[in-house]
């Protein structure tokens, strides 16, 4: 019987340098709003000309695009999946809803940054399921670009369906057992014919979704990743190589403590404001920004977690912002969640709010924004030759029984 499931991860667009872009033009124009909704990353994207509506752009493509039913509007619904992988990324995080948003301090290191390639990097290796961003229950434990970059290490390459039948819908790939199995599950039917349809089918069926459009578009951000970050080449049809990149990236990540959010829950309380602080640092860190102002909190938050057993002496690609929800980031560390949606700012949004702007408040924001280190690789330019259907809306029936899966 096939697995259990298949990830799903939004796909607004598939060139990750226009999808950086797009997040930074929106930062851009709502970093100093306490919060914001889909209507606002909707307008801020027309004003940047990011996106059209049946050859339109600006105003004209809002005009255009919107429907009473919203669920048909397509600038909303691509504001939506733009949001959703945002989110998956940890760079906005749901505040007073979930459809309403405030910018992380991670997101706010995106927008800053000179090249944000290298820490996008780490945000790919953050995704991880379950997690209390995205506030949906998974049936799966998975880290999901991870999982693929060690399949890879394994057996060299991967193909879109491949990634389908194996690391995207395996269990849990915290069992090294399973994990195993998986990978020659995927060597096996190389040399099988007609095997690797079979378990994508078994999926299909068991979740009640098509393999195509709807599973094959949940791959398109993953297929997008690996030759973007350079850890991957594509080779003929659809097939990823691994790259020496890719496999001294997979070298640490086996390496390295692998700690998800059960983990983290589990965890002493005393510890978890220092595992908090201290992972977000380093993943800071190993992005190229300069860290020394907060040093000496490294230092000791690593001595705290090392006395509680808590791993700590080298790397952790645990993702604070793509793994805890807002409330227990500022429950354990308000030092580094912008205030948003306090008595306060509610209070201010009645006072102003007949005001120009629409009653936006600015939020007070926090001031850990590290300055880069050094100058840092630029992100391969290989993304560019995958379609970019930035401009294209999704047809219904995909919006449809995409969304639905995704909520």
């Amino acid at each position: 019987m096939g697995p259990p499931s298949v990830q799903r991860i939004p796909n607004p667009v598939s060139d990750l340098n226009i999808f950086v872009r797009v997040f930074r033009d929106i930062h851009d124009i709502l970093k100093d709003r306490a919060d914001f909704g889909l209507d606002d990353i909707s307008r801020a994207m027309i004003a940047r000309n990011n996106v059209t509506s049946q050859g339109a752009i600006g105003d004209e493509a809002l005009r255009r695009s919107t429907r009473e039913n919203r669920s048909r509007d397509p600038i909303y619904n691509q504001s939506k999946m733009y949001a959703e992988l945002f989110r998956t990324l940890g760079w906005m995080q749901s505040t007073t809803s979930k459809l309403t948003y405030s910018f992380s301090l991670l997101g706010d290191h995106i927008a800053a940054a000179h090249n944000p390639a290298p820490l996008l990097r780490e945000c790919l290796l953050g995704i991880s399921y379950p997690n209390e961003v995205l506030g949906v229950q998974s049936d799966q434990t998975v880290r999901v670009i991870g999982g693929i970059l060690l399949v890879m290490d394994s057996l060299g390459s991967i193909s879109r369906d491949e990634m389908m039948a194996g690391p995207m819908s395996i269990a849990n790939d915290t069992d090294k057992v399973e994990f195993q199995k998986m990978v020659a599950q995927i060597e096996h039917s190389r040399k099988t014919p007609g095997e690797l349809d079979r378990i994508i089918q078994a999926i299909a069926a068991k979740r009640k979704i098509s393999r195509s459009p709807t599973m094959e578009n949940y791959t398109r951000f993953p297929v997008a990743a690996f030759p973007w970050s350079g850890w991957g080449v594509k080779k003929g049809r659809g097939v990823i190589h691994l790259t020496a990149e890719g496999k001294a990236m997979a070298a640490r990540l086996r390496s390295a403590p692998d700690i998800r959010l059960a983990h983290f829950n589990a965890f002493p309380e005393v510890a978890k404001p220092a595992f908090i602080r201290w992972t977000f640092y380093r993943m800071l860190e190993r992005a190229g920004f300069n860290v020394e102002p907060v040093r000496v909190q490294m230092e000791a938050d690593q001595q705290l977690l090392l006395q509680h057993k808590i791993p700590a002496a080298n790397d952790v690609f645990f993702s604070p912002f793509q793994q805890l929800s807002r409330e227990t980031l500022s429950r354990w560390t308000p030092e580094l969640v912008p205030s948003a949606g306090s008595a306060a700012d509610q209070e201010a949004e009645r006072l102003v709010e007949e005001m120009a702007g629409g009653g936006a408040v600015a939020r007070n924001r926090a001031a850990l924004i590290f300055e880069l280190s050094e100058h840092v690789a630029a992100a391969a330019d290989s993304a560019s030759e995958l379609l970019t259907e930035i401009r294209e809306p999704l047809n219904n029936g995909r919006r449809k029984l995409g969304h639905q899966n995704l909520h």
